[in-house]
């Protein structure tokens, strides 16, 4: 490790909303969604999971008011070959670009 987390963030000099996609080999069913970020204070204060379906994106999740470090967002089942999770905004008074996503884990779960 050379001292950086493994994680991603936003562009702190690009504006928001911003986003980091999955891309699956093949298509892929899931009804459960995790998501950790690296620190409640940094998570994001809204964002949204989309998946992608025929090259559409339909939203899954969208969440308007975060506080949490990790997330457990349960839904529909989707098929898709892809996810998306975009960063429609940040804490107040957190950094520019500091919304670091550190685990996206999807599940088909009964």
């Amino acid at each position: 490790m050379n001292g950086r987390p493994c994680s991603w963030a936003p562009d702190p000099a690009a504006p928001l909303p911003q986003w980091v996609e999955l891309h699956f080999p093949q298509t892929i069913r899931f009804n459960t969604a995790q998501l950790t970020f690296q620190l409640a204070q940094l998570a994001p204060a809204g964002y949204t999971l989309s998946s992608r379906d025929a090259g559409r994106w339909a939203t899954i999740v969208q969440v308007e008011d975060n506080r949490h470090r990790r997330r457990l967002h349960r839904f529909e089942p989707v098929s898709s070959d892809a996810l998306r999770l975009t960063i429609d905004r940040r804490q107040p008074g957190a950094p520019a670009g500091l919304c670091p996503v550190c685990e996206i884990r999807l599940y088909d779960r009964a």
